[in-house]
């Protein structure tokens, strides 16, 4: 298999598990815009700018030039910061206390339950982070290609 066609097949790859990901982080953040909007369609429309926003910065950060990439990654991390706090707060209302109960009232199980849900939760954003510096390299390394 020559080079192309590998990098082809890492993008499509990494597009597949960045657009499930947004997906599954849409919920969460409509969830969170939801607390501060007047209506369930204004909060949806917002998380679905963000989400949309996020599929633009990472399709496009590798035909950047050095100083637009730098606000590129800002407006990134701006996406990932708000995912962040969407999959924190909806993750501790609607499981992180069910496993802390669960898992007991002693200090290890609460030591564990924490732990369980920041991993679990603080997860998504960083895999988005992950595959979008991959996904930008992938496809900055297609355009030097043959």
């Amino acid at each position: 298999m020559n080079k192309r066609a590998t990098v082809w097949i890492g993008l499509i790859a990494i597009a597949i598990a960045l657009v499930c990901l947004l997906i599954y982080s849409l919920e969460r953040t409509a969830w969170l815009f939801a607390l501060f909007e007047e209506s369930k369609e204004r909060a949806n429309a917002a998380a679905i700018v963000i989400e949309v926003a996020a599929v633009a910065l990472i399709a496009g950060a590798g035909a950047l030039d050095k100083q637009s990439k730098v606000w590129a990654n800002r407006a990134l991390l701006a996406i990932l910061s708000v995912q962040a706090l969407g999959n924190l707060s909806a993750g501790y209302l609607k499981g992180g206390a069910e496993t802390l109960a669960k898992f007991g009232s002693t200090d290890p199980a609460y030591n564990v339950s924490a732990i369980l849900w920041l991993v679990a939760n603080l997860a998504v954003p960083w895999l988005v982070f992950c595959l979008s510096k991959l996904m930008e390299q992938l496809i900055v390394l297609l355009g030097t290609l043959p």
